[in-house]
């Protein structure tokens, strides 16, 4: 599976080093900067800061899923992929909403509390 990671190699603390790790069989790839120029043969992106336009999905291929590193979508036109039949965490394909203990716990996390999975 290919997988854009539309950032610089070491964005978000090491975060794809971290997926990498996780995800071994497959291939990531990390564009570098907060952009992407093309789409083609890619599995999976994680947009991170990248507006994802109807323009930018063009030469999507391949393309099943967009997934977020973080929360939030917005900068996705998301009426572009799901037309183009690409599934996202909140466009009814896998959820409709993030639950909010879960929610609550990753902010947690993403903000280093290390007793977070303790409190509830």
């Amino acid at each position: 599976m290919n997988i854009l990671f539309a950032a610089p190699e070491n964005a978000w603390g090491g975060f794809l080093e971290l997926v990498r790790k996780k995800l071994p069989s497959h291939h990531f790839t990390a564009t570098g900067e907060f952009a992407i120029q093309s789409l083609a043969g890619i599995d999976v992106l994680i947009p991170t800061m990248c507006p994802i336009t109807r323009e930018t999905l063009l030469d999507a291929n391949r393309l099943k899923l967009i997934q977020q590193c973080g929360s939030g979508l917005e900068g996705v036109d998301i009426a572009a992929a799901t037309k183009k039949g690409i599934g996202m965490p909140w466009n009814g394909r896998f959820q409709a909403a993030p639950s909010p203990v879960p929610a609550w716990m990753s902010s947690g996390k993403s903000r280093r509390i290390p007793m977070t999975r303790f409190s509830i």
